[in-house]
């Protein structure tokens, strides 16, 4: 009785591995971004959040989410891109009285959700 408990379980976990290795597996993974300061105003930044994955197809569909802490203004917090655009453009407008920056960044689709935190200093 106890082989047929073990042979039967060692069957289930085979067939439980052989099925996992076949899911297909999605990810989507940001990478650092870039910032750039706007000419002729210094308040304001570009921030281009720029993203890569594996298990994709180009137009699947991907939300890119950019916030920041009070009293920084983030033009639009969230922007729905498909996967092949690689990237997303936000806008800062940074008050005076911030001498650092702190924001969150993230990616995601109906399946998974990747963010980071992300600060920089704000100089004149």
């Amino acid at each position: 009785m106890k082989f047929a408990h073990i042979t039967i379980l060692s069957l289930l976990l085979l067939a439980v591995y052989t099925a996992a290795k076949r899911l297909p597996t999605h990810e989507v993974l940001p990478t650092p971004i870039l910032i750039h300061a706007v000419k002729g105003n210094p308040n304001k930044y570009i921030v281009e959040n720029v993203w890569y994955g594996n298990g994709y197809e180009d137009d699947d569909k991907v939300t890119a989410v950019f916030k920041c802490e009070a009293p920084v203004k983030v033009n639009a917090t969230d922007q729905p891109k498909i996967f092949n655009d690689r990237r997303a453009f936000f806008e800062l407008t940074v008050p005076d009285s911030v001498k650092t920056v702190k924001c969150r960044r993230g990616i995601f689709d109906i399946d998974s959700f990747r963010f980071s935190a992300v600060s920089f200093p704000h100089t004149k």
